[in-house]
Order: C-alpha cells, then structure tokens, then sequence
C-alpha cells in the first residue's frame, strides 16, 4: 500500500477540491491482469465516506502492440463520452517513471468460468430463466458494439483519428492490416501461425462496398465485461455494466468485434455462439437497435471466427515471449504461450481440409519411472489435494503449477520421438508435435 500512496496523492491533486481530503485506506493487487497490472484501492473521509478505484500498469514487459496506459486511457475517456458503459475515467499519472491509470469501481462479476457456472445452475433451476438471461446478455453486448462502431463514424472520429492515427478507407483491409502487424510483432512465430495468416489473408472477404473502418474494442469477451448477476425474480436476470480492457482497440472491420465475441475459443465450453452463454439473433437485435444503419456481413461470421481464433493464437504466442525469469507472472505467461497450437489447430485444420493428430508420445521407458511417479504425483498433489477453504486465487496458482509439470513432461517425452516422416508437411508435423505438448496425457 504505501508504493501506491504517492501515485493516490498525485491523481487526488487533480481532482475537484471536494475529494483532496480523500485518504488511502487500503490497497489491494486484484485476481487475473496478465497484460496489466490491477490494483482496488479504497479511500475515506474524513465523515468515513468510501471512494473505490482501480488503478492500473503496466507488467514488466508488455504485449507487443498493446496501447500504452495513456492511449488506453484516452480511449477510455472517448468511450465514457460516447455513452458505453465502462468504468469513469478518474486520472492518469506518472510515478517512479510508471504511468499508472485510475478508474471509478464497477462492481460487478467479470470471471468468465464464474459467469458459465451462474449460467449452468440457472439453467438447472428455470430453462426459461437461462433463455432470458442469455438474451438480455446478448443483446446489451450487441449493443455496446454498435454504440462503439457507430461512435467512432460520428463526430468522435476526428479524436479518435488523433490517438490512433488516420485509418486505410476499407474496414477489411485494416483488419488484415492488423492481423499481418500481429503476426510481425512474434520474434519466432510457429509454421502454423504463418500459415493460418497466409490463408486468412488470400480468404479475406471480397465486398462489393468499401465499408470504412471502424473502432474495434478487438477484445470484447467474457472476461472483459463486467455484469450483474441479479437473484431470481429480478429482471434482467444479467446486465452488462463495464466493458473493460482497451488496450487492443483499433480501427477493423465491424464484423471482428463479432467474430471475437462469438469464437469458439472465447465461450468456455457454452453451447450458445455469444460467449457460450446468448443466442448470436439477440446479439444483432441488439446492434441494430443502436446502429440500424448498419449492413452486417453475417455470412462472413465463420471468417471472421478463425480470424479471432488466430489473433488470439498469436497473442498467446506473445505472452509466452515476453515471459521473464523471476517475474511473477512468468508462469502463467508461459502456459499461454503453450496454448496457441490448440487454438490454431481448427483453423489449420479448415485451410489443410484434414484433422491434424498430436503427434503420438512414445511409451515411458523403465528408467524414467522414478521422474516419471514424482511428477505425476505432484501434479496430482496440486491439483486434488488442496485443502478445503483454498482462496480462488491460491487454488489458480497452485493449478497453474500442475500444469506447468504437465507441459514439462509432455515436452521431454516429445523431444526424445523422431518423426516417422521428416518429409512431411512442416506444417502439419509443428503443430502435431505442438499439440502433444499442451495434450493431458497420462496426467489427472
């Protein structure tokens, strides 16, 4: 608490003379933030009034191509202004050579796994309660992004302009512009990431209508939104009240926020399309409801989904190269960077025309057995044997861990096989070798 005391003191100097006798009265580091770093301070009074904000920095060593904390914040205040909901703009600050940005407190659920289990038991209770709930999640998500799209078309257009830069006329052509930029940020990209962007590129969609660029939110998921989650009998059952995390939006193509929003990799084992948990009709009702000008390409939808499974792909890749030694964040970095070979693997898959395999782990041999019981052990210690109590953000560590373990011994057994067929298509044996890393197998 007391490094963040000078950083408080600075943003309440530029605050209105009501709130200059605010005082820090507590300070705590919050849950999740690989990218940045999310503090929830408290402040007092002198009646004993409480203030809540949540400050945030910048990790060690950033996502290439991620906004700085002042861009993101400046986008933060055109949002604020255009009406969407996000979080109040409070300042922006420089301490100890760290710019750190502050927000009014929006209090609300935003774990994606803890919104999917509120769902589940919704539905356990009333299916005509989930559907509801689903709907009305749906369309406020559709909602916001048509706010957002249209917003960026009007008179705010010439801000943005001035934070982001000028954007090339086609909405479609700045998205590829993007995707080839994420691709160029990766210091050693996987065959197969190179491969899915080539394909993404010679697929793009063809329009006859040059639609111009719109803002993006680019990372407009469960986990980014923050929501209210009523008890029963209160309507809506679920309500969007803080649309999170800037630091990707950029000029793209309308249909990217969708198909980000929409992508199998971003519903968390739901069956429904918008975030595993609403109907992709309510989402477009909801679109049209803000911006019924629009013409949305849905046809394009599959696209646009394996163009946000490969971004996503290609960000995790970029987390597991910014890991650094003795950091703490590197080893939830580095098991995001294992996971781009599964997220690549369906749009691989689409473009090969075939599955791809994990490549085939060789049988234990009898030497290994002692290395072989201790880790599988401790991973099962990790993993089963918490005790009862655990606080969420111990249990996800000590998950972490386990996996951890498992990626390390996946990847020694996959180091000592040799391929079958060093003729093959390189493509195809990177990502099966990849793939047999991130696999489960002979682990709990």
């Amino acid at each position: 608490m007391e490094a963040l005391a000078p950083v408080v003191e600075a943003l309440l100097h530029g605050r209105p003379h009501g709130e200059r006798g605010l005082r820090l009265s507590s300070a705590v580091r919050m849950a999740g933030g690989a990218i940045n770093q999310n503090f929830l301070i408290e402040l007092v009074d002198s009646d004993g009034q409480t203030q809540q904000w949540v400050l945030r920095r910048a990790q060690a060593r950033p996502v290439p191509g991620t906004h700085s904390r002042e861009l993101e914040f400046r986008l933060f205040e055109f949002a604020h202004a255009a009406g969407l909901q996000v979080p109040e703009p409070i300042g922006l600050v420089e301490a100890d050579g760290v710019t750190v940005s502050a927000f009014r407190r929006v209090h609300g659920e935003a774990d994606p796994r803890a919104v999917a289990g509120w769902m589940k038991a919704l539905l356990a209770q009333s299916e005509a309660r989930a559907l509801e709930a689903g709907t009305a999640f749906a369309q406020s998500c559709g909602e916001q992004l048509g706010r957002l799209h249209r917003a960026s078309l009007g008179e705010h257009r010439q801000v943005i302009q001035m934070l982001l830069g000028a954007p090339l006329l086609s909405s479609v052509d700045a998205a590829m512009q993007g995707l080839r930029a994420s691709l160029g940020l990766l210091q050693s990209p996987a065959s197969y990431l190179r491969y899915a962007v080539e394909q993404l590129l010679d697929d793009a969609p063809r329009r006859s209508d040059q639609l111009p660029a719109v803002l993006c939110h680019n990372d407009f998921r469960l986990g980014n939104l923050m929501l209210t989650l009523h008890a029963q009998g209160q309507s809506p059952p679920i309500e969007l009240v803080g649309v999170l995390d800037w630091e990707f939006a950029h000029w793209s193509d309308p249909m990217a926020d969708l198909g980000w929003l929409t992508a199998p990799c971003w519903r968390f084992g739901g069956a429904d399309a918008v975030g595993g948990i609403g109907p992709i009709e309510a989402l477009v009702q909801g679109y049209a409801r803000e911006y019924p000008e629009a013409s949305l390409s849905l046809d394009e939808l599959p696209y646009w989904q394996r163009f946000a499974q490969i971004r996503w792909a290609l960000i995790a890749a970029q987390q597991g190269e910014r890991a650094l030694p003795g950091e703490p964040e590197t080893l939830e970095l580095r098991i995001t960077g294992a996971m781009a070979a599964s997220l690549a693997q369906p749009v691989v898959e689409h473009y090969l025309g075939h599955r791809v395999s994990p490549q085939p782990l060789p049988a234990l041999q009898p030497q290994w057995g002692g290395a072989r019981d201790l880790l599988q052990a401790a991973a099962q210690h990790l993993r089963g044997q918490m005790p009862d109590g655990l606080s969420s953000s111990a249990r996800y560590a000590s998950l972490m861990a386990s996996n951890a373990i498992r990626l390390a011994y996946n990847h020694l057994l996959v180091q000592s096989v040799q391929h079958d067929n060093p003729e093959g298509n390189p493509v195809e044996l990177d990502l099966a070798q990849d793939l047999a890393i991130w696999g489960f197998r002979g682990f709990p």
